[in-house]
């Protein structure tokens, strides 16, 4: 199946590494929605490009010879993402009651 990209996805696209800030493609990411491959003509490579629904920009990926191609290297990236997230998972701060001032203590509005 041909999948033809909109001329205007493509031709206003940046580089995924000028996402501001870049945390929105980690987020972002882990949805197959906001990613698309395919070609604008017949005679172009296929393009991976991505779609950050938070800035409404899309971004290029990557360009390849063939969609066998790009589709390998959208799993793997979205399976790298989806690693990174799991991975990231868990961080907990938790302040320990010990270290909080004295009750008494005067706090210049920072503490309750």
């Amino acid at each position: 199946m041909r999948i033809l990209l909109p001329a205007e996805s493509i031709e206003a696209a940046t580089p995924v590494f000028a996402l501001s800030p870049p945390i929105q493609f980690l987020r972002e990411g882990l949805e197959w929605k906001n990613f698309r491959l395919g070609q604008r003509s017949k005679e172009e490579t296929w393009q991976l490009v991505f779609f950050a629904p938070s800035s409404e920009s899309w971004h290029v990926l990557g360009s390849f010879s063939t969609a066998q191609e790009g589709s390998a290297a959208l799993a793997q990236l979205w399976q790298s993402l989806k690693w990174l997230n799991q991975q990231s998972e868990g961080f907990l701060l938790i302040e320990h009651v010990l270290l909080r001032p004295s009750l008494g203590e005067d706090c210049y509005g920072f503490f309750w």
